[in-house]
């Protein structure tokens, strides 16, 4: 039997709303005066706003702050979330399923160093970027977009089921998918890595 992971479902859901909109407008022929009454009532609510995608990757230095930022604060603040790239139907797109953008702003001695953002190199975006893809392809490869976290001195993009996590660099360029040393199929065996689920993601201190 399949597993079903929440990406498939949603696949599914988004395919079947796709059908219906176009079964909807196949049959008899509708008043001349009521198609751009439609056109402008149709929108793709996932598409706008606060879901609206990014459309590039950026990389600004020395950003102006507002305020201050404390000496002491140290690292680099980063988070995950999905910007779908190169669609092609937007009918059949629900935003959760939009490839993994990671963002970040690094901060040092009270000053913003920088601000990046990239998009997590899944074999089908490494693609769509016209780019070799990094590493061999898993079975069920995805660009993660749910969580980012650090993990013995790596940056991982997660997903909580299914795809592998991929492992970033210092400046989130994509290294490649992490398997733990060959422990991990995918990110649903949360028997072996806990943390690669990243709904319950957690830090267990070794004892």
């Amino acid at each position: 039997m399949a597993e079903h992971t929440r990406r498939t479902v949603l696949r599914g859901a988004a395919a079947v709303a796709a059908a219906g909109g176009l079964a909807g407008t196949a049959g008899g022929s509708a008043p001349a005066v009521a198609a751009p009454r439609e056109a402008a009532a149709r929108r793709f609510p996932f598409l706008e706003g606060a879901f609206k995608p990014v459309t590039e990757e950026l990389t600004a230095f020395d950003l102006p702050v507002t305020g201050r930022i404390p000496r002491e604060l140290n690292g680099r603040y980063l988070r995950n979330g999905p910007n779908v790239l190169g669609l092609e139907d937007p009918r059949a797109h629900h935003w959760m399923l939009g490839d993994g953008m990671v963002h970040g702003v690094r901060l040092r001695d009270g000053r913003a160093e920088w601000y990046r953002n990239r998009w997590v190199r899944s074999s089908q975006v490494a693609e769509k970027l016209g780019e070799p893809r990094p590493g061999p392809v898993p079975p069920d490869d995805f660009a993660c977009n749910t969580h980012v976290i650090p993990y013995q001195g790596r940056i991982l993009a997660l997903q909580e089921g299914g795809p592998l996590p991929y492992e970033l660099d210092d400046e989130l360029n994509t290294v490649g998918t992490h398997d733990f040393r060959g422990t991990l199929e995918g990110a649903s065996t949360r028997r072996w890595c806990p943390a690669a689920t990243a709904t319950a993601t957690r830090r267990r201190p070794r004892r």
